[in-house]
């Protein structure tokens, strides 16, 4: 049974595909080009979360993106979702000071247009009040879906400007 086994593994495929070095992509213009394209995209904090938030803290952030995580898992959404949720949610806090009990509304609303970016089928807003203990309405939601869209941070660095 070894002797089949050696065969199987030492087989080579006739029509194996090799990537060859492409003496066009070695340049160093190419590396340069990427690194530029990653600036554009890239999470860059001017200012720290500390020195927006007056209200706010780093505890409240934590409890916040458990209970997004939560939520993510329960709805089976794809991993993708948390991580741009979180991700919209950390710029938001970055750039403007937010009162605590707005901090659920804004999770919320990140983890909503994160779904309707990388979900099949999107998380339902009705779903995710139901989540909030409808401490939040679906009024709410949606303006500040349409508040946090708006805002220049989203629009122009993160891929929200790719979908629309």
């Amino acid at each position: 049974m070894a002797g089949i086994m050696d065969l199987v593994c030492c087989e080579i495929p006739e029509n194996e595909n090799k990537a060859y070095d492409d003496p066009t992509l070695l340049q160093d213009r190419v590396l340069i080009n990427l690194l530029k394209t990653e600036e554009r995209y890239a999470l860059v904090c001017t200012t720290t979360f500390s020195s927006v938030q007056t209200e706010v803290t780093r505890q409240m952030r934590k409890v916040v993106s458990e209970w997004m995580m939560e939520v993510c898992e329960e709805q089976k959404c794809q991993d993708e979702v948390f991580l741009l949720a979180m991700n919209y949610m950390d710029r938001f806090l970055n750039l403007c000071n937010i009162r605590k009990n707005q901090l659920q509304l804004l999770g919320t609303t990140c983890m909503l247009l994160a779904s309707k970016l990388r979900e099949p089928a999107p998380l339902a807003a009705e779903t995710l009040v139901y989540y909030t203990d409808h401490s939040i309405t679906k009024h709410d939601l949606l303006v500040s879906g349409a508040n946090i869209i708006s805002s220049a941070f989203l629009a122009e660095r993160s891929d929200l400007c790719l979908y629309y």
